[in-house]
């Protein structure tokens, strides 16, 4: 079943794509002067993605949040996007919340739930399909949001992008599912390890978050995100103890990133394999950030499936989190500080 989910990833996308098209089918009344994501977990990784995307083409200042409190420079001059698949994630109602008191425009993701019980006739609203786990909607949250941007920013246009990112998906996944495929390769190497996952800050960041959380998820596996050049002013001294701990490494490239990052993710996964430790590199595939970027996650979230089927574990089960959230709705209190509600 979860398989069939990342099989059907570019049709996801595609019909994302008409779903956010067809909600903002007006640009926006005021231009923002500046735009800001919340969303958690699963729902929250779109907001990343998009970001890099648009990153070439919006001259706005772009940010991600994930929970309260908003940021004091949010007003009615931003753009506040609100990302819960449910609709019920407390953190992204508290900052919706928030955000409407202080008159921003909204863009709100939801299958249902509060989110878009609570929505006002003036916001966006984009409708995503029931039945999935957030991680799960992941094409059509960022195809829903493309599709958006377009209608509210006419400047924009990414049509030719989804088509070639649409056709290199199309070709690529039932490779994936092979056990003689890259993301089987990494999968088996790094089942008996502690992988880190090491992205470049404004190339590939996102996709070490997304490769982590993948594997937390869906494997339920220990993995961490490590960004360069971060990493590289402190995280790489602090392998010395304790000397037995069994890491692997794999780093995520995009062929357009700088030159000089290239070589430090090089001279770092040479200083790691002199401790024994498996380092992996995968690329970025396409002519496009867009491709580019959904490239990466498909990657990640096969070579995750892979590693759910070496451990026996069932990728659509999450029960700690289901756990957790039972614990945490008998609480008395929540993020906008009010009782439950």
């Amino acid at each position: 079943m979860v398989e069939s989910f990342l099989c059907d990833f570019p049709k996801h996308i595609s019909e994302g794509y008409r779903r956010g098209k067809a909600s903002a089918t007006k640009p926006l009344a005021r231009p923002p002067k500046g735009i800001l994501f919340c969303g958690i977990g699963g729902s929250g990784i779109s907001g990343r993605i998009l970001a890099h995307v648009l990153r070439p083409s919006l001259s706005l200042p772009f940010h991600t949040i994930s929970s309260p409190p908003l940021p004091s420079w949010v007003d009615e001059n931003t753009l506040c996007i609100a990302s819960t698949y449910s609709g019920n994630t407390e953190e992204t109602l508290a900052l919706t919340r928030e955000a409407r008191e202080r008159k921003a425009l909204l863009l709100l993701l939801s299958q249902g739930g509060t989110l878009e019980r609570e929505k006002h006739e003036e916001d966006v609203f984009v409708p995503l399909p029931g039945g999935l786990q957030p991680r799960f909607a992941l094409g059509y949250m960022v195809g829903g949001l493309l599709g958006a941007f377009e209608g509210l920013f006419p400047g924009l246009s990414f049509a030719r992008d989804l088509e070639e990112t649409g056709k290199y998906l199309e070709e690529i996944i039932p490779t994936y599912a092979s056990p003689a495929s890259s993301p089987y390769r990494i999968a088996r190497d790094i089942a008996g390890t502690i992988p880190v996952f090491v992205g470049i800050e404004h190339s590939t960041d996102f996709a070490a978050w997304r490769f982590k959380t993948q594997c937390n998820e869906n494997a339920k596996h220990v993995a961490f995100a490590s960004i360069l050049p971060e990493a590289m002013h402190n995280e790489i001294v602090g392998f010395a103890h304790p000397e037995t701990l069994p890491l692997s490494f794999v780093f995520l490239h995009d062929p357009e990133e700088p030159k000089f990052c290239t070589t430090m993710a090089r001279a770092y996964l040479r200083h790691v394999a002199k401790r024994d430790c498996k380092t992996s590199e995968v690329w970025a595939q396409g002519t496009t950030p867009m491709c580019r970027a959904l490239s990466l996650v498909a990657f990640g979230d096969w070579l995750s499936m892979h590693l759910a089927r070496i451990h026996a574990e069932d990728p659509g089960r999450i029960p700690a989190i289901t756990h957790f959230k039972r614990f945490f709705r008998k609480l008395e209190c929540t993020f906008d500080g009010g009782e439950k509600r």
